[in-house]
């Protein structure tokens, strides 16, 4: 599967137990001071996905706090446009075709014509953030919508609801993850961005089918395809941001008491041998998956 495409959906935001008919992405902490319930997020979703399993909704009734990757409340346009303004600039003002040669731009240009896609967006930017815009605009095209993602849902509830929400990290710490990618990893991410759309639609479908019902070895299978056969990537995106956020998890059980936390982090993170609950299980904390 296009792993830039499915990065986007799902981790920037599912054990592989089998799962029956009736599991939601929805996963409970055991042992601890305080609840803590952790939902598999995909960033972009459609109209028609709603309505939600009906366990994420309970599972965000019974919440006191949010934990997202962000902290989606108090998110400042300005600073989010200054953070990005700083990052997706090569800092040597090379182009694009300056930054990853002229063979591999003329293959990025031709596969984003036949996407429809113009590369004038992307000229004056790194490529990390420019496979960010294709895959935005991709995901678009096919109606998914980061107003319909889960972050977006949840947080108006919380909003309305008087909830707090805290984040894991920054907009700078979770861009920085992609912008300390070397140019060959980068580039390699944009083409694959850019790779066919029938396939590509056909497994996003996959995905939404298997998240909503909580098929954890499909889901592993699929979201972390190919995605280790890069150890960079693999050990930046996934590995290093699960153990800071076990960590973190960890801290918050061990500073407070009698809290239902409810973390919302993409999907990917909450899959395979070096997932959030695996970092927590390692230290001995276990967890459960629910069901609807």
């Amino acid at each position: 599967m296009n792993k830039f495409l499915r990065i986007t959906l799902l981790s920037f935001s599912l054990t592989t137990l089998a799962a029956n008919a009736t599991d939601v992405p929805v996963w409970e902490l055991e042992g601890t001071h305080n609840r803590f319930l952790l939902l598999g997020s995909i960033h972009f979703l459609r109209s028609s996905d709603y309505p939600l399993p009906l366990a994420l909704d309970k599972a965000y009734a019974q919440a006191d706090i949010l934990l997202m990757e962000i902290d989606m409340d108090s998110a400042d346009t300005l600073n989010a446009m200054a953070v990005i303004e700083s990052l997706s600039k090569d800092p040597e003002g090379r182009t694009l075709k300056e930054q990853i040669g002229t063979a591999r731009y003329q293959e990025v240009a031709v596969r984003a014509e036949m996407l429809g896609i113009n590369t004038l967006l992307l000229n004056e930017t790194e490529a990390w953030y420019a496979a960010i815009i294709v895959s935005q605009i991709r995901l678009m095209q096919m109606g998914f919508d980061p107003a319909w993602g889960i972050e977006a849902h949840y947080t108006a509830m919380a909003l309305a609801d008087g909830k707090p929400i805290d984040g894991f990290e920054t907009l700078a710490d979770q861009l920085g993850v992609l912008d300390r990618m070397s140019v060959d990893t980068q580039g390699d991410f944009l083409l694959e961005s850019l790779n066919d759309q029938a396939s590509a639609e056909a497994e996003m479908q996959s995905i939404v089918t298997a998240w909503k019902s909580g098929e954890s070895q499909a889901l592993a299978k699929t979201m972390l395809d190919g995605i280790g056969d890069i150890p960079e990537l693999y050990n930046e995106l996934i590995v290093n941001r699960n153990i800071n956020w076990a960590t973190q998890i960890e801290q918050l059980d061990k500073s407070s008491r009698g809290k239902t936390y409810l973390v919302i982090v993409g999907a990917m993170h909450l899959v395979g041998p070096d997932s959030v609950q695996q970092q927590l299980k390692s230290r001995g904390i276990s967890y459960r998956q629910l069901a609807d």
